[in-house]
């Protein structure tokens, strides 16, 4: 199994238009590529807690969307071939093509966003349902 993280530098945050687009692109893979395990998409929220480890009451407002910084993907594949898969696949490059206006773009790998991916190997823990 392949698990990973990817932040995505947003370029002058978060649009309506990548809102939709980033959901839409999670109900397709979902529904086409059999392969690909996990695929949550998160944006940045405020911390919770006061420095003193205590709950913030109330709680902190959601960062609006014209201020998140970036989008982070956690993902899971069920083997190497699903992953290369899925970033080779039309439903991740068409996203790619249709929005990387809207992300900080790598100037070492033209036609690519900056980001910050992680490949992660589980060691322990639980997924409690909710």
């Amino acid at each position: 199994m392949v698990r990973l993280t990817s932040k995505w530098k947003l370029k002058n945050g978060l649009t309506p238009e990548v809102l939709h687009n980033l959901a839409e692109a999670a109900e397709l893979i979902q529904s086409k590529e059999l392969g690909t395990l996990i695929y949550l998409i998160h944006l940045e929220a405020p911390f919770p807690l006061n420095a003193s480890g205590n709950v913030i009451v109330p709680s902190p407002s959601s960062i609006p969307n014209h201020q998140q910084t970036h989008v982070t993907f956690i993902e899971a594949y069920q083997d190497a071939d699903a992953f290369s898969a899925h970033l080779n696949g039309s439903i991740f490059m068409n996203f790619l093509h249709e929005n990387l206006q809207y992300f900080e773009e790598d100037p070492e790998k033209p036609g690519w966003p900056i980001t910050d991916t992680h490949v992660l190997e589980l060691d322990a823990g639980f997924i409690r349902p909710e």
